[in-house]
């Protein structure tokens, strides 16, 4: 049994989950051209971090041309970060880093700042550029705790809330500089819409709400359970069908208020022209 856990908590190999493809186009959710490394960082005294980034070749960085973004995704509550590992392989194909650091016992409200420390951690080692803008995810309870981390610290630009609302006790009305966007099935029972809505309401600042058609909660995470799905809404019918409008939604996000790299490339206008139109804070749905 020890030994088992030992295999369990040891740091994978790195790994190239994706390989650059020029002839992907990146439209309407589609992967971008970058292949993606991923590579485990020990954390040393805290849990390690999974560190994806954008490659032309197996471990080359590619010059993405732009200021790309660095992306901290925050788990849910008993999510296991890898869950969430698709994700972070798209966000990346499109020119981003992304950090998904582990929490110990799956629980990141336990430590709240332990995405703050595994950025640190990131930037020390050159993982990712100190220039970039930074935005946190936060899936579920996860999102909460980003909410908290982004109210304080005027250094994360950006807030992704997906099938989350910010916590009650973040002080996201104070903030008027930076961006916000909401992301929410229209199948979650765990975070409704109405929920959802009701919490996009508190901030003061550059906001934007999408509603996915047909996605539920733990259609954010892969390998849901029995017990997950029990207190959750129907899953979506064509799963790849729901994330990819959920990818279009938080890309165009990225593309257009962190890197500004609107016009760069064909995807990232495209991108951007799908997030919202009319008012920023009326929950667009697509997929409908």
């Amino acid at each position: 049994m020890v030994l088992l856990l030992t295999l369990a908590c040891a740091p994978s190999e790195e790994s190239d989950p994706l390989l650059y493809d020029a002839a992907r186009t990146g439209l309407e959710g589609a992967n971008g051209p970058w292949g993606v490394h991923l590579r485990t960082a020990d954390g040393g005294e805290d849990p390690p971090t999974d560190v994806f980034w954008a490659t032309a070749a197996a471990e080359a960085r590619a010059d993405v041309g732009f200021a790309a973004a660095t992306l901290v995704l925050i788990q849910g509550a008993g999510v296991d970060p890898t869950r969430y590992h698709w994700l972070a392989v798209h966000l990346a194909s499109r020119g981003a880093t992304v950090l998904v650091p582990h929490h110990g016992l799956d629980a990141a409200d336990l430590d709240l700042n332990a995405g703050a420390r595994a950025l640190a951690a990131a930037t020390d080692a050159g993982d990712v550029d100190a220039a970039a803008p930074v935005g946190v995810l936060g899936h579920g309870l996860g999102g909460e705790v980003a909410s908290t981390w982004w109210a304080d610290d005027d250094a994360v630009a950006g807030l992704a809330l997906l099938g989350a609302a910010p916590h009650a006790a973040a002080t996201v009305e104070d903030r008027v500089v930076g961006s916000v966007v909401s992301i929410v099935g229209s199948a979650d029972g765990v975070a409704t819409v109405e929920e959802v809505a009701a919490g996009l309401s508190r901030f003061n600042l550059i906001r934007a709400g999408v509603t996915i058609d047909t996605m539920n909660h733990y259609d954010w995470t892969d390998f849901s359970t029995e017990g997950e799905l029990g207190r959750d809404g129907a899953g979506a019918p064509d799963l790849d069908a729901a994330r990819t409008n959920a990818q279009w939604a938080l890309a165009g996000w990225v593309d257009s208020c962190l890197t500004s790299s609107v016009g760069t490339w064909p995807f990232y206008r495209a991108a951007h022209d799908a997030l919202v139109d009319g008012d920023p804070c009326e929950l667009m749905v697509m997929g409908a």
